[in-house]
């Protein structure tokens, strides 16, 4: 455990550092604080790759949830380099391209993670009862009707808008929903049992993801670049990494025991 807690001890560190960052340059605009804000922000949400790796390679290779481990840290890496890119747009108080090449990587975001969810799905597999599945698919359909009626619908009305940005405008929501039903039925599947601090972090990490992922979506024209949600993005990050190393404390335990 010395290891998972000197992670949690990194991660929450330099997420505390972000913040006071972030609060100095509302009251402190100059240059320098600007590019070290940018700094800290870029090494606190890089940093949880390096933990995600670390816990996925010390996962059991013959242990049956150890690729769906692997989707996670592929899919968290590809989601911080999109963010990378992005971030080098903000250093240089530039707009970045909508498409551009950061939703490149972000395209993959979602489907590597609605695979590792599903292992997941697998790997926690019980009965579900009726009440479990209609409240899965009452949240679901409350979310899919909202998406319909404040994004797919205006959007797909709208004649000024490219078709490219139509598409992936529809995409990314959608791809979200997915991803929150599937973390719901997780949820559901281990409540009540012995729930695994790995699949909790896991869990809380993607439900922070969607929500501000939602957020930055639905009111995008009052966020600009080093808003307060990049800290709660840094957050879901660290939340997922942390997971994954969690998960490799269990398996050394295991190890040590043998």
């Amino acid at each position: 455990m010395r290891s998972f807690w000197t992670c949690v001890f990194i991660g929450c560190g330099l997420l505390i550092v972000d913040v006071l960052f972030y609060l100095l340059q509302q009251i402190n605009t100059t240059p320098l604080v600007f590019y070290l804000g940018v700094a800290v922000d870029q090494l606190t949400f890089i940093t949880p790759i390096f933990l995600a790796l670390f816990g996925y390679l010390g996962l059991e290779k013959d242990w049956s949830g150890r690729s769906g481990w692997l989707l996670v840290f592929l899919a968290l890496s590809f989601y911080a380099v999109g963010d990378t890119i992005w971030n080098v747009y903000g250093s240089m108080k530039v707009e970045p391209p909508y498409p551009g090449l950061s939703d490149v990587f972000y395209f993959f975001f979602p489907p590597l993670m609605i695979s590792a969810m599903m292992i997941f799905l697998r790997l926690t597999r019980t009965k579900r009862s009726p009440v479990q599945i209609i409240c899965v698919s009452a949240a679901g359909g409350l979310l899919l009707g909202f998406l319909l009626w404040k994004v797919i619908i205006p959007h797909l009305a709208e004649p000024q808008i490219p078709l490219t940005i139509k598409l992936l405008d529809l995409y990314y929501p959608l791809a979200d929903m997915i991803i929150f039903t599937i973390g719901l039925l997780i949820l559901l599947q281990v409540w009540g049992g012995q729930i695994s601090v790995s699949f909790l972090l896991f869990l809380s990490g993607i439900f922070v993801l969607i929500v501000v992922d939602a957020l930055y979506s639905l009111f995008s024209e009052n966020w600009g670049y080093r808003n307060p949600l990049d800290i709660l993005w840094n957050l879901a990050y660290l939340l997922i990494a942390l997971a994954l190393v969690y998960e490799r404390t269990l398996h050394k335990r295991i190890r040590d025991e043998l």
